[in-house]
């Protein structure tokens, strides 16, 4: 049977690479206002100010610590694909739950009794849901290739669709 490729991480993995360069662009934003309220401490007092400096270098700290875990996320998965640590499935999408167009839900199924889920995260995994379009429908004859995980669902690493699968949509 021949496989359409429909997601690999090594290529569609790093889908919010801009959100990288944030931490550098609002850099200078930081100084500047954390230097405007510094001239403004006459008025608004040091602790005032001490209070703000802390709390835009958190931020700071927060939001470049988000950006690591993304792109240490893409990483890690794209090497344990190339490495040959992923698990290979093939068979048949079981118990399909959609996410609701409302959203607030996982999208979830099986395949072979291995079960997997994903939706409203930002992981290097396949994570496009059916009313974002995903590929996934209940039926289709799919090859997946994951890693296991006992901590978080078994993260897709690459999407393959069966060719001329008439339960498919692109």
């Amino acid at each position: 049977m021949s496989y359409e490729l429909v997601f690999d991480a090594q290529t569609g993995g790093l889908r919010l690479f801009w959100l990288i360069l944030l931490p550098l662009i609002e850099l200078p934003f930081a100084f500047v206002w954390t230097y405007g309220l510094m001239l403004e401490r006459r008025t608004r007092g040091k602790l005032s100010v001490l209070k703000t400096v802390i709390l835009v270098a958190g931020l700071k700290v927060l939001l470049t610590l988000a950006m690591a875990a993304i792109i240490w996320d893409y990483v890690r998965l794209t090497w344990l694909l190339d490495s040959g640590r992923c698990v290979v499935i093939e068979g048949t999408v079981r118990d399909f739950r959609p996410m609701p167009k409302g959203g607030h839900a996982q999208e979830s199924f099986s395949v072979s009794g291995v079960r997997f889920a994903y939706g409203g995260d930002v992981r290097a995994g396949y994570n496009r849901t059916a009313p974002e379009g995903g590929s996934i429908r209940d039926g289709q004859q799919v090859r997946i290739h994951y890693f296991p995980s006992r901590l978080m669902d078994n993260e897709i690493a690459r999407l393959e669709v069966a060719e001329g699968d008439s339960t498919s949509k692109r």
